[in-house]
């Protein structure tokens, strides 16, 4: 799949606000590193470890690139 098919699937996923844990699944699942929409990832996205903070810069870049659109607070 390529980068820009990626970025069009999670935009897709992400249609709807979404909470960044959820966002961090959506992404580590487009680029293989979850197989399954499974709650037992979330300690990857909660805690300061390597593919953790990887993924929240990716998505970081996303928004930053006008791809994502990120708000600190929920409407």
């Amino acid at each position: 799949m390529s980068s820009e098919a990626i970025v069009q699937t999670l935009k897709k996923q992400l249609s709807d606000w979404t909470d960044i844990d959820v966002t961090q699944h959506y992404l580590a699942m487009q680029i293989g590193f979850a197989e399954t929409d499974s709650e037992t990832h979330k300690a990857i996205y909660w805690s300061d470890n390597v593919l953790g903070n990887l993924i929240a810069k990716i998505l970081d870049e996303l928004v930053e690139l006008g791809y994502l659109e990120k708000r600190d607070e929920p409407d």
